[in-house]
């Protein structure tokens, strides 16, 4: 959603807030003095979203960046040993040798990029900078918070029956409609193990789940989800016994 007036509830939405990046990339450190502004623009969005009804927000950023005052240490790379140099990374010409930790191309290993050692940059003069190997490049932060007015949900796995390679799960305080899967990996959905693609929704504090052949045997964990995904409850297993 471009406006939040058009927000919907019980429909999932998205919306980009900042140009923090491009903010950066042009006034440098200057940049700080537009954080608050930042929190600002993103507690307003969050307000606005939960007055409209919106129970649960998930905040994730793109990535992070260096940042030092008075500019990043320069790192030296002949120019002539290369064919294109950006900030943090630079690709080497065919042939050409480099002290500089260099890396094969994903799509073509025959292409080496070379990497700014630490915090440095293939230019002078430069506060703001990210690229490279880099934490802020591999770690994308992940908030999720909820309508702080939601009431406690006290829903809990109750007990794991097997029958087979069928499980019969009984809960307690779990409303129709909130969901169960058996997982290897209890935070991971790709990982489920149950018998089907359609979401295994509890009835009267009850469901059956039918898993896979494979799996008889194996450590799983049963996860109890409400009508939004979230984990409210998970309990360990062993499939078929």
């Amino acid at each position: 959603v471009s406006n939040q007036s058009n927000i919907v509830v019980d429909q999932k939405h998205w919306q980009e807030i900042g140009d923090i990046d491009q903010k950066g990339h042009k006034e440098q450190s200057d940049m700080l003095k537009r954080v608050d502004e930042l929190f600002d623009q993103i507690q307003e969005s969050i307000d606005t979203a939960f007055e409209k009804g919106i129970k649960r927000i998930k905040i994730v950023t793109d990535h992070g960046w260096l940042l030092l005052p008075g500019g990043l240490p320069k790192e030296e790379l002949n120019k002539n040993l290369t064919e294109t140099r950006w900030g943090r990374c630079a690709l080497i010409k065919e042939g050409a040798k480099t002290d500089l930790l260099h890396l094969p191309w994903r799509w073509n290993p025959n292409i080496f990029i070379a990497f700014a050692s630490g915090i440095s940059f293939f230019k002078r003069n430069e506060e703001y900078a990210h690229g490279g190997i880099s934490l802020h490049e591999c770690l994308v932060p992940s908030l999720t918070i909820e309508q702080p007015q939601q009431s406690f949900i006290a829903a809990k796995i109750t007990t794991i029956k097997w029958m087979g390679l069928t499980c019969k799960i009984a809960t307690s305080e779990a409303p129709d409609g909130y969901m169960m899967d058996i997982r290897s990996q209890f935070n991971d959905e790709a990982t489920s193990l149950v018998l089907t693609n359609k979401v295994k929704k509890i009835t009267s504090n009850k469901i059956s789940l039918m898993v896979d052949s494979d799996a008889e045997s194996k450590s799983a964990v049963v996860v109890l989800m409400d009508d939004t995904g979230r984990i409210l409850d998970k309990k360990p297993t062993l499939v078929g016994s």
